[in-house]
């Protein structure tokens, strides 16, 4: 009797396996949705130092988009879609903060902008895709006695180039996975 609940057991467990055809070579899957993550990271020094705004659409809203200021030193915004083309933009504007006194040593300043997306298929799979503009940025800086305007000179540079547009469309292709271009 034990010999054939252990052979019913072994052959429910090979069952069992047989139904799972979610690796099965040529299965086609579809969306559940696409999501859509953008992070923008600043250095403590930078965030100090910085006003900032960044001002996005979000495909599923009609409008002219919103714009946010950034309160810490990281920001994020995720978007769930589930029709295509869909198209972001994302504009960050950074500016020096008034009346800052320039009075440490050095001041490490950094800031990086990631896009990451997330594909939800009906079969339960995640598929990730980093976007195409991730950007990292970084610089220790020290004031100049000898040119004590330069320091501020420079970190407003560095506030400068941090002003981007970044604008993204993504498009379902026929096999159900998606591409992602980067419209600048």
């Amino acid at each position: 009797m034990k010999k054939l609940l252990f052979l019913a057991a072994v052959a429910s467990m090979g069952l069992c396996v047989a139904c799972d055809s979610s690796d099965n070579e040529g299965e086609t899957t579809t969306f559940d949705y696409l999501q859509s993550d953008f992070t923008l990271q600043l250095s403590d020094d930078l965030f100090a130092l910085v006003d900032l705004t960044i001002t996005y659409d979000d495909p599923a809203v009609e409008g002219d988009g919103e714009t946010e200021t950034l309160t810490a030193v990281k920001w994020n915004k995720a978007f769930k879609t589930t029709t295509f083309p869909a198209s972001y933009s994302f504009k960050i504007e950074a500016a020096m903060k008034e009346g800052v006194t320039l009075d440490k040593s050095n001041y490490a300043l950094s800031y990086e902008v990631t896009t990451l997306f997330e594909e939800y298929r009906s079969n339960g799979k995640v598929k990730w895709k980093e976007g195409p503009d991730s950007e990292r940025q970084a610089v220790v800086l020290q004031p100049d006695a000898a040119n004590p305007d330069q320091l501020k000179t420079k970190i407003e540079e560095f506030i400068t180039n941090m002003n981007l547009l970044l604008v993204y469309t993504i498009r379902q292709e026929a096999d159900g996975g998606f591409d992602v271009e980067d419209n600048i």
